[in-house]
């Protein structure tokens, strides 16, 4: 018999040798600037004697050295036949930044788990970042005018002021301009996100503003804004680089001095005037934002008659001024950092003020596009016999611009009526009678279609008076019985002239929330101490984009519309000056869009032809060649403007167009846009015989905006900024062997002779 002996040494107890770890992840954000964090435990046994009972397991947290509330829990794991790792997966609620978890368990042992929540721009509308991340047009020579994007940055990079200093502000002004400025300053930076300090001296000063002085007073104080015809201005010195504003300058003139002194002395139209103007300066001063396209925008250039931010305008701002978006960020950095409404974890209403204007702008925005709708309509004045029953109600405009001609049709059982309105002060009637169409006098519509009363029915009038005049705090935003969207507001002011000494409107309207088409409104107006002030107009059944074809007899008839014969320039040789005003609507045909004049001229050869409109309106050119190709279009768009000039008239522009041309025959149309009244102009062609394209140069010389350059064979041809206009500012005929640009361009012929032309004087 073998007989085995084990021996156990005292040292090799059985024991129980629990490890922790911890990893952590975040789940979701809360509108409250918290976060769910995903905390997985894992456990195991590494000693040799087996833990089958549960292991209870605290966990804390702690942020900046405090205990941060309601996060701890209470966990218990099981580790699998007493040995193998076990894990547990907790959530906690936990505010952005850094954290600290420490986990306690068994009878000792304790863990730690640094960790860090990224903080986040929370609760974002996709449709203000769509806005806010759009500068599609921020390297295009029309920035100023049209508008950068949606939301006008002008820069593709974020400029901005350090927010975590304060901005010292020199006020220089009457003393009821200043205080309405401070006024400005204190609403501004609660949006801003910017702390400011008035100072007495502009040499301590980051924001030198001039507020209320006239022309010469600012002149006198170094300041000035380079356009003489706007109300004011603002100018900012930053660093390219880092893209921190460093510096800036804000006027605001007293456009009536002879009204007044003081801020105080004005009527409440201009004080809002006034307002607005210190708003929409201070604004690009703050923001670097320059003009907006949105209509209601009080950084729409046009727009001094509201003085607050759209809605839009607050939206944008507000997350301009995040203090997570800093100096230099690009538009992809700054996405990175959005977390939008509808991925939080508590998706919040929209703000209604905002969820309103987003329906009417859209609405309007929608209409306008579509050019044309109809509705069933029918009106009522208590107590008074100026009513009808249902007719049919189509509405539309000839150009798809604001302002627009504005065409209405409507027809009742008996009468049919065409109200053509190029502007807000003309009009034609035109009313069916028995021998055809005929037209009235605006008297005779009574007699036409007793009770219908143009601005007080059109839907245009109505979304454009909302979006100018509705207070969104009290806009009213509701779902009828069929689910459809309803909006209320009431008006004490509406979009231009109604004729009454007092004018309110109750409106309701159901616009559909996916097309933003208005299907059904009702107004209801009171007209004042008048006579019938009471009117009501309801309207259903609303269509978009109907078509519609003039009868015969008005488009002979109308003094707006008619064929509108191309005026002829004959042959073009050299210079050719044209001047004349926008007489009336035409070119229905060649669908564009504003008042347009049409000139027809003839090239016998290549030739460098140069088009230029002065103007005060906003003009684009178009032109086609009249072949058998049907009219092949030549972009003309994009290949010049300027703004201002040696020649211009005050408050004018001189538009440019340069491009080299094939002979054949031509036709060019003058455009304006964004007017609602016409106006006069200068148009300008000269036809510079060239060899054809591709152009190759023995010289260029560059000056400034200007550049000249002799081809080949010693042809002079000359581009980019000019400052002057008329004799003496085109090239001559002939060859040369030289040519320089500078303030006047000179150039050798083959022969010695100089020869100089661009010249604002003689000599």
């Amino acid at each position: 018999i073998e007989v085995i002996r084990l021996y156990f040494s005292p040292t090799s107890s059985r024991v129980v040798n629990l490890e922790l770890d911890a990893e952590a992840k975040v789940a979701g954000y809360w509108s409250d600037g918290t976060a769910n964090v995903e905390v997985a435990v894992s456990l195991r046994n590494t000693g040799n004697l087996a833990q089958y009972d549960a292991v209870p397991i605290s966990v804390t947290c702690s942020q900046n050295g405090e205990v941060v509330n309601d996060c701890d829990e209470q966990i218990s794991v099981s580790v699998p036949d007493g040995y193998r790792p076990a894990t547990e997966t907790i959530t906690l609620r936990i505010p952005m930044g850094d954290v600290s978890f420490s986990f306690a368990y068994g009878e000792d042992g304790t863990q730690k788990l640094d960790f860090n929540v990224p903080e986040r721009i929370l609760g974002i509308e996709p449709d203000v970042w769509a806005c806010f991340s759009d500068t599609s047009n921020v390297n295009t020579v029309f920035k100023e005018d049209e508008g950068i994007g949606c939301a006008g940055w002008a820069e593709e990079t974020i400029q901005k002021w350090d927010q975590d200093s304060r901005l010292n502000v020199f006020v220089k002004g009457p003393d009821g301009f200043a205080a309405e400025f401070k006024d400005v300053l204190s609403n501004l930076s609660h949006v801003l996100g910017l702390q400011f300090e008035l100072v007495d001296s502009g040499y301590t000063a980051d924001i030198s503003a001039y507020i209320g002085l006239t022309i010469p007073e600012t002149k006198a104080e170094g300041v000035y804004c380079l356009r003489a015809e706007v109300f004011g201005c603002a100018n900012t010195r930053f660093n390219s680089q880092s893209g921190e504003v460093l510096e800036a300058e804000i006027v605001v003139y007293n456009l009536w001095p002879d009204l007044g002194v003081d801020f105080g002395d004005f009527d409440d139209w201009r004080k809002v005037r006034f307002r607005s103007a210190m708003i929409h300066e201070a604004v690009h001063a703050f923001s670097r934002m320059s003009h907006r396209t949105e209509l209601l925008s009080l950084m729409n250039d046009e727009v001094h008659h509201r003085a607050e931010l759209s809605p839009m305008d607050e939206a944008l701002l507000r997350l301009h001024g995040h203090d997570l978006v800093k100096p230099g960020m690009t538009m992809a950095g700054i996405e990175n950092l959005i977390v939008f409404n509808a991925e939080l974890l508590d998706p919040q209403p929209r703000d209604h003020k905002f969820a309103a204007w987003a329906l009417i702008s859209n609405a309007y925005t929608e209409l306008r596009e579509a050019t044309s709708a109809s509705f069933r309509v029918r009106s009522s004045s208590a107590g008074c016999p100026e009513e009808f029953g249902w007719a049919d109600y189509k509405v539309g405009n000839l150009t798809g611009r604001h302002p627009y001609f504005g065409w209405v049709r409507i027809d009742s059982l008996e009468n049919h009526v065409y109200v053509l309105q190029p502007n807000s002060d003309q009009f034609e009637y035109w009313f069916q009678g028995q021998s055809g169409w005929l037209e009235v006098v605006p008297n005779g519509l009574s007699d036409a279609l007793s009770g219908w009363r143009k601005d007080l029915s059109d839907p245009h009038h109505m979304l454009e008076s909302i979006l100018y005049y509705a207070d969104w705090t009290d806009a009213q935003v509701s779902v009828d019985s069929d689910g459809r969207t309803m909006l209320r507001f009431e008006l004490d002011t509406v979009r231009g002239a109604i004729g009454s000494p007092a004018v309110s409107v109750e409106i309701v309207l159901i616009i559909d929330d996916e097309t933003y088409e208005v299907v059904e409104y009702n107004m209801d107006w009171n007209l004042g101490d008048v006579a019938c002030n009471k009117y009501r107009i309801e309207a259903t059944d609303g269509q978009y984009g109907v078509e519609f074809a003039f009868p015969e007899a008005i488009r002979q008839g109308s003094d707006f519309i008619d064929s509108c014969e191309v005026e002829a320039l004959g042959f073009l040789e050299g210079y050719v000056r044209h001047s004349a005003s926008w007489p009336r609507e035409c070119g229905l045909d060649r669908n564009h869009e504003g008042y347009a004049r049409s000139y027809r001229f003839t090239l016998d050869d290549w030739s460098f032809t140069r088009f230029e409109v002065l103007s005060a309106d906003d003009v684009f050119f178009k032109l086609w060649k009249d072949d058998d190709s049907g009219g092949a279009v030549v972009d003309l768009n994009a290949s010049g403007y300027l703004v201002g000039g040696h020649g211009v008239p005050e408050g004018g522009r001189l538009h440019w167009a340069h491009t080299p041309l094939s002979a054949g025959e031509y036709t060019v149309e003058i455009v304006t846009k964004n007017r609602a009244l016409p106006g006069d102009f200068t148009f300008i062609v000269t036809a510079q015989p060239t060899p054809p394209p591709p152009y190759k140069f023995k010289s260029i010389s560059v000056w400034g905006g200007r550049a000249c350059g002799l081809l080949s064979d010693g042809t002079p041809l000359c581009w980019g900024r000019r400052n002057v206009e008329g004799e003496g500012s085109e090239a001559p005929d002939g060859k040369f062997a030289s040519i320089s640009a500078s303030k006047h361009t000179c150039a050798l012929r083959e022969d010695g002779t100089p020869v100089c032309w661009d010249f604002k004087e003689e000599g």
